[in-house]
């Protein structure tokens, strides 16, 4: 599935075969998409950075906000001779990671 909100916009959601209640989700997602804010990151601390200024922002609207946080561990990779094979990892070590943006 495409990260660009693009996708769902040019999805005619009556050919949508297999999938139940999946053309009622898309109706409802094309209704609200332009209430949905795609912010991008490449770090941990850019993405807690940028979560900060936002609450800030919209702290003054209290209860009447939602912010929906998601990411996917699959958006970052560990090179191949950084992995550790076979046997577990110190956890000194584990301080030492750092993962990179594919």
């Amino acid at each position: 599935m495409s990260r660009n909100p693009a996708f769902f916009s040019t999805r005619d959601p009556t050919r949508i075969t297999g999938f139940p209640g999946l053309a009622d989700d898309l109706a409802v997602y094309k209704r609200f998409a332009d209430r949905l804010l795609f912010i991008p990151f490449t770090d941990v601390g850019q993405y807690l950075h940028d979560l900060e200024i936002i609450c800030h922002c919209l702290h003054r609207y209290g209860p009447n906000v939602l912010i929906y946080l998601a990411a996917a561990v699959s958006d970052f990779y560990i090179r191949e001779a950084q992995l550790v094979c076979g046997k577990p990892v110190p956890p000194q070590l584990v301080s030492d990671l750092y993962f990179e943006s594919r």
